[in-house]
């Protein structure tokens, strides 16, 4: 009796761990973006290939840092109000609907994109200052582009938001 009592903690402790590294694990993921604008590029398609909107919510800000950036306009915001509106808010699920519709519609294997430029603005980064960016990626030797912007906040790039989300695949040749 007293083994499988153990037996049922470890398998809570081994549960326990496996959640805190796949946690930690996103968390990595998140992070991989941290020097540059292109870092982000690039994590941006690695997201788009996935197909998953977690993939993308990964590359935001996180409660704490919107806290930061923004500490007078989340002053009086729970950290849920800050999530629904700045993490995965409904513009965020729109645009991510609109991608993989316009990527279902023309027939898009997301699995091909690679990374042709990154387009900046013509100004220079101010932190925590959103600023735009259109990455020109090819998919079977066809241009797209994904505009949105980023922040630059304690030395690293966040998406901000995804600027045009419609028929993408459909636009840019």
């Amino acid at each position: 009796m007293i083994n499988i009592v153990l037996m049922n903690i470890q398998l809570h402790m081994l549960k326990g761990l496996i959640v805190l590294f796949i946690l930690s694990s996103t968390n990595l993921y998140a992070q991989k973006f941290r020097c540059n604008p292109e870092d982000l590029a690039n994590a941006l398609l690695t997201a788009l290939k996935s197909a998953k909107i977690d993939s993308f919510v990964a590359l935001k800000p996180e409660v704490a840092q919107w806290r930061q950036i923004y500490p007078n306009e989340t002053a009086t915001l729970t950290d849920a109000q800050i999530y629904e509106t700045a993490v995965l808010n409904p513009k965020l699920k729109q645009d991510f609907d609109n991608i993989m519709n316009s990527a279902k519609k023309n027939k898009v294997d997301l699995q091909k994109v690679e990374f042709k430029k990154l387009n900046k603005s013509n100004s220079d980064p101010v932190i925590n200052v959103a600023q735009a960016f259109e990455l020109v990626f090819t998919i079977d030797g066809k241009e797209y582009l994904l505009a949105y912007s980023a922040l630059l906040h304690e030395g690293s790039y966040y998406l901000s938001e995804i600027l045009i989300s419609y028929d993408i695949f459909k636009k840019f040749k």
